[in-house]
């Protein structure tokens, strides 16, 4: 694809101008073929002239890898000259997973760069709408297994309830290290809990028409739960319907970008369109945002193109046990 294209993709989702990440303010511009954030104004964690280079990276498709100075990535790393690794989804946020060894940033495993301002009311998207650049599939997708929806989903249906954190909303940038979106509730509280737990049993089912409605109810009751996003992704995914897939599991990253299942699905999609670069990228941030499941990565059919390739062990080596 070519970077003009990729420049526009970035330009389409709002990206290039001001942005914030952990207090500073970067302005990103297109250099010489590369994607550049400088430092917009003094103040902040980066305690360094404007117009510092802090982020510098290339697109592929609609994702950003970049190196960034660690004071984007941790206050407390200051002015460091060190960088981290990030790969960094489009979406109406920059958000994704970073890696570093950095004493000062150990605990850290997720960035996310916000335009300052209101926030963006959450949506569901159009029937019609794609916010993947990517083409369908040339063939019609094999409906899977309905068996296989709870590898899809990523969850254990039957023995972890969908839900959040006590006292850390979805979307909470806040989060405690070794946070999980995966970790929830037992037992389901709130109208939209029931809906989802509802919604997944009928995953589970192979009733994704069904089970679809349920996801929607759940996004009407409460537009920032990722799970509810990403089970639309899913029906649509085991309906074959795998570009209308992706797009849901970009809005269950624009409404908890550290939900690492969503990472995960995109991942499995893009190794099925043989787009094997992206699927490790995306394999890569589920791994950084705390997916962990090794025994269903493994058995995982849609990811069978992936696992003679040598970044398949070093992904499986970055998740905990």
């Amino acid at each position: 694809m070519l970077f003009s294209h990729l420049l526009a993709v970035l330009a389409a989702a709002d990206a290039l101008g001001v942005w914030t990440a952990n207090g500073a303010r970067l302005e990103l511009k297109n250099e010489n073929g590369k994607v550049v954030g400088r430092l917009a104004a003094a103040g902040g964690p980066c305690s360094m002239p404007p117009g510092t280079e802090l982020l510098k990276g290339t697109l592929l498709d609609d994702s950003l890898s970049a190196q960034v100075r660690l004071c984007v990535v941790a206050e407390k790393c200051g002015a460091v000259d060190d960088t981290a690794f990030a790969v960094l989804l489009v979406t109406r946020t920059l958000t994704g997973g970073v890696h570093t060894k950095a004493p000062c940033a150990q605990d850290v495993r997720a960035l996310v760069l916000r335009r300052p301002g209101p926030a963006m009311a959450m949506t569901p998207p159009s029937p019609v709408e794609r916010l993947s650049r990517t083409e369908p599939p040339k063939s019609p997708r094999v409906v899977p297994n309905p068996k296989h929806t709870e590898i899809a989903l990523n969850t254990k249906l039957d023995s972890v309830a969908v839900g959040e954190i006590p006292g850390r909303p979805v979307g909470d940038a806040q989060h405690p290290p070794g946070y999980d979106p995966r970790d929830a509730r037992k037992t389901p509280k709130t109208e939209a809990d029931k809906l989802l737990v509802a919604g997944a049993e009928l995953l589970q089912a192979g009733r994704f028409e069904r089970a679809r409605k349920l996801f929607q109810d759940a996004l009407q009751k409460d537009p920032q739960r990722a799970e509810a996003y990403n089970g639309v992704g899913v029906t649509f995914y085991a309906r074959g319907d795998l570009d209308e897939a992706l797009a849901w599991y970009k809005r269950s990253l624009e409404a908890d970008p550290r939900f690492g299942d969503a990472f995960y699905n995109m991942a499995c999609i893009y190794a099925l369109q043989e787009h094997k670069e992206l699927a490790f990228r995306y394999l890569r941030l589920a791994a950084l945002n705390h997916y962990s499941d090794r025994e269903l990565m493994e058995k995982d059919p849609d990811l069978a193109s992936l696992r003679t390739e040598p970044q398949w062990r070093e992904i499986l080596d970055q998740m905990r046990p």
